[in-house]
């Protein structure tokens, strides 16, 4: 892989991220989905000249994926960057992809926001641009727009990053707007440290974690199986006092 600046292209999946990224590298190589389940299963480069300045695009695996949970994206995000930076490669930014043709708002999507906002960190928010997608599947433009704005102007929702960070209505479907990925590339990059830090500690501490909770659960498993060894051992002596 190029030693080019990497941005990493987030978002749940069917938000576009690798027809985004099909877009600005000017191929198609990227699978793109069209069904119910995850099409990019694995972290994904791909090199895009900007202005006469290369970058690689990440494409990653979706929130709310098909097999797994939104917990193992993060850590298999965390792991690949930790590996970039030691390879003395730089996260320059991220671009956070959001659906626009939802109607509802779920509990995961608040959930979500607070996730970047705690692994991030709000001073890391220049480095993130929001990108609202999908405006051609929209039967209501009005309604649609209203429900950008409120999360816009929600503490909740997007507030915080599109304050602290550029936002982009919405990329041009011919062509993705090319100026903030250009800005990412040339932007302030001494907090770009703590979000690779973060990223790597947060997939450092899920690890850990889920190894500590595999190994509750070997435990609990194997009191199980005893009791369950007591419990036919007592049948087995009641049966014979009956007897």
């Amino acid at each position: 892989m190029s030693s080019h600046p990497l941005i990493a292209v987030i978002g749940v999946n069917g938000a576009g991220k690798s027809t985004f990224i099909n877009v600005a590298s000017g191929r198609n190589d990227l699978g793109v989905g069209h069904g119910i389940e995850a099409c990019t299963q694995d972290i994904t480069p791909k090199s895009v000249l900007v202005d006469n300045a290369w970058v690689n695009l990440i494409d990653t695996p979706g929130w709310d994926d098909t097999y797994r949970t939104d917990t193992d994206i993060l850590t298999l995000i965390g792991d690949y960057v930790g590996r970039m930076f030691s390879a003395g490669q730089l996260l320059q930014g991220v671009i956070l992809l959001q659906l626009v043709d939802g109607t509802r708002v779920y509990g995961t999507e608040r959930r979500r926001n607070r996730l970047y906002e705690r692994i991030c960190g709000m001073d890391a928010y220049r480095n993130i641009v929001v990108a609202t997608t999908m405006w051609s599947t929209v039967v209501d433009q009005a309604a649609a727009d209203q429900r950008v704005q409120q999360r816009i102007e929600s503490p909740e929702f997007w507030d915080s990053m599109v304050q602290g960070g550029p936002f982009a209505t919405s990329p041009p479907p011919s062509a993705p707007n090319r100026a903030y990925i250009k800005a990412m590339i040339l932007r302030d990059t001494s907090r770009i440290t703590e979000l690779e830090e973060e990223l790597r500690r947060t997939a450092a501490d899920n690890a850990a974690m889920r190894a500590r909770l595999e190994g509750d659960l070997n435990d609990l498993i194997e009191k199980l199986k005893k009791a369950e060894d007591d419990i036919e051992r007592l049948k087995q002596r009641r049966r014979c006092v009956i007897l």
